[in-house]
């Protein structure tokens, strides 16, 4: 009985440790390098800043901004505009936590 226990728990510690890496892998996968224009975008993003706002604040066309917003779903891996304002309010908040620490 004792054997059956400790192969179970062996088999179990060898299960959640393939889960854990499979894990990392995952979220690994989604840390991307980012210009500093792609987050300055994910702020304005994040602040719940229109297309036609962010233009406006950097000097340059809504179209700009679309395009940079396309590069910045595809680099997050997101599919939508809801998905993506999540992530940026997400990295935004991480951003700011850090920057508190550091002070």
């Amino acid at each position: 009985m004792n054997k059956e226990l400790i192969q179970s728990a062996v088999n179990t510690a060898v299960q959640s440790k393939k889960i854990l890496d499979a894990r990392k892998t995952v979220a690994e996968s989604r840390v991307v390098p980012l210009s500093d224009g792609e987050l300055d975008l994910v702020q304005l993003i994040a602040k719940g800043h229109s297309a036609q706002d962010i233009a406006a604040k950097r000097n340059t066309q809504v179209g700009t901004v679309y395009t940079m917003s396309r590069s910045l779903k595809r680099k997050l891996s997101v599919d939508n505009d809801v998905q993506l304002a999540i992530v940026c309010y997400q990295m935004n908040k991480a951003l700011e936590d850090a920057a508190e620490c550091s002070a």
